[in-house]
């Protein structure tokens, strides 16, 4: 890694909901003889962090508490990328870095940096990055090696990128889909909206027949299969998506009855079959899940006093949204004695709503500033909190796997929310619905804070 700024070209980030509720958090009437002295715990600011243009943007970041005498003073890199495990050693997934030596910080450890970024990008080991698809970050580490084995100087700071251009829903289309010749009927179905990079590029599978419990799993009961992707061959088994994620085929020859390979019978009159695409080999991705029915014609009144109908219709998914309860959160003040005090409340309420019919899964984060006043700081990591979560989507039966959720890990003051934490989160195939996230807060303040009213930033990521 070089001193300076080094630029690949740049890939994109989902961001769902909202990110900023902010807690102003009182600290007042704090009594003491002396000074407080600097906390020297490492911690970065970056502006703008939201609605940054994904098609390139400068960022600030400004960094605090670093250590600027440390590994002989060669300071720390700072870098932009995916949040990624081996974030200090994989230096090809950055799309943007910056070499900050001891030397270029103030006697505190402060400096201020820029960055030039991207949504998009092809890292330097070849792969796609999109930030409008995954967490993206600003991360420090100790420069030079050292942090080989120094984690005193990592930090992590999410951003997220405006999402122009919104995430497209996959959605198919079939003709005919009601009135169909029980003897055989060539399905058309056209698709929209699906990933044509997502799996590696795998594609999807669309497939005709009854939806079981089992129904991305086990293509037994399936009358016809097709696998759709970028690059087909030529068999009459796949066919072509596109790079704006559509796609058109046949499936020929549908029958309202029909036997598969091992002689079981399957019966659309009985059972409603569906035209149904997912993604391809085996992938756990419901992202690309979609289904629509097929209502075959009715047969002949098989007799007097019998008979049936068809009910069809048609279910739109919608977003990932969160919602918060209020931007506010003021906690008592406390009158300190020269030993660390604690001060706590509620969050306001958040809720997530997950519309998008994918069951794909979520996380809600949040991530502390540092709480700053006229003259002195509480850490970030100083705030903790005890999270709860709970569903409410509703008491209608659903006929599937209920909504679940389940509340992140409890934060202590010392080693709280100065890094991004868990506040709830809902599992893949359990996800859709609504649910209120939520928890108690409590402020530890160290016994030689200055006096003043203390007010930081509690930051909820939802993705």
């Amino acid at each position: 890694m070089t001193n300076g700024t080094r630029h690949r070209p740049a890939s994109r980030l989902i961001r769902w909901g909202a990110i900023g509720a902010t807690g102003a958090l009182a600290v007042a009437g704090v009594s003491l003889a002396s000074p407080a002295q600097a906390a020297g715990t490492p911690a970065v600011s970056v502006s703008p962090s939201v609605d940054i243009n994904p098609d390139g943007a400068t960022i600030t970041v400004n960094g605090t508490g670093f250590d600027k005498t440390r590994n002989s003073g060669n300071g720390v890199y700072v870098l932009f990328g995916p949040k990624i495990d081996d974030y200090y050693t994989n230096a090809g997934a950055y799309s943007a870095q910056a070499w900050v030596a001891g030397s270029k910080m103030s006697a505190d450890g402060a400096f201020t940096t820029t960055l030039d970024v991207k949504a998009r990008y092809t890292d330097g080991n070849g792969k796609e990055v999109d930030c409008l698809k995954q967490e993206c970050r600003v991360v420090t580490f100790a420069a030079h090696g050292a942090s080989m084995t120094d984690r005193s100087q990592d930090t992590f700071t999410p951003v997220a990128f405006k999402n122009n251009t919104p995430t497209p829903t996959p959605r198919l289309t079939v003709t005919p889909a009601t009135g169909a010749n029980p003897d055989g009927q060539n399905l058309t179905v056209t698709g929209t909206g699906f990933d044509p990079v997502r799996d590696g590029g795998n594609g999807v599978y669309v497939a005709f027949g009854p939806k079981g419990a089992d129904w991305n799993t086990n293509p037994a009961p399936y009358q016809a299969t097709k696998w759709v992707r970028t690059t087909p061959g030529n068999s009459p088994g796949q066919a072509k998506l596109n790079a704006d994620g559509s796609f058109s085929l046949t499936l020929d020859g549908m029958k309202a009855k029909y036997k598969n390979k091992d002689g079981v019978e399957y019966d659309c009159a009985v059972t409603t079959c569906h035209v149904v695409a997912f993604a391809a080999h085996g992938s756990p991705d419901r992202s690309q899940d979609t289904f629509v029915p097929v209502a075959f014609k009715t047969p002949t009144n098989p007799g007097p006093g019998t008979g049936y109908q068809v009910i069809t219709t048609d279910v739109q998914g919608g977003p990932l949204t969160l919602g918060v309860g209020g931007t506010d959160v003021a906690l008592p003040g406390v009158t300190l004695n020269g030993k660390d005090a604690f001060t706590g409340g509620a969050l306001n309420p958040l809720t997530v709503s997950d519309a998008r019919g994918t069951n794909a899964g979520w996380t809600l984060t949040g991530q502390a500033s540092d709480l700053t006043s006229a003259g002195g700081r509480i850490v970030g990591d100083n705030l903790g909190w005890t999270p709860t979560a709970k569903s409410v989507t509703g008491t209608l039966p659903t006929g599937g796997t209920a909504a679940s959720v389940t509340p992140g890990a409890q934060a202590d003051p010392g080693t709280g929310l100065g890094r991004a934490r868990t506040l709830c989160s809902s599992a893949a195939g359990a996800s859709a619905g609504s649910f209120e996230c939520g928890g108690a807060l409590k402020l530890g303040v160290p016994g030689i804070t200055v006096p003043g009213t203390y007010t930081g930033t509690l930051t909820l990521t939802l993705i």
